[in-house]
């Protein structure tokens, strides 16, 4: 099992810089994955995943 097939385990909230990133990285993993948003986000707006989730991360950081 990777670590991206692990469950994930609710302990509250997101206290940490990781924690956030892993959210982060986790919940748009899934919506490049979606049948509806994917093709919005990965063929109409072309976004640059590694590029672009660091930035999403340093966002919900402040």
């Amino acid at each position: 099992m990777s670590a991206g097939d692990r469950p994930v385990q609710n302990s509250g909230d997101l206290d940490t810089p990781e924690e956030i990133a892993e959210m982060v990285r986790r919940f748009y993993q899934d919506v490049a994955q979606d049948d509806l948003l994917g093709p919005v986000f990965n063929d109409v707006a072309q976004v640059d995943w590694p590029e672009h989730l660091p930035k999403l991360t340093a966002f919900w950081c402040r």
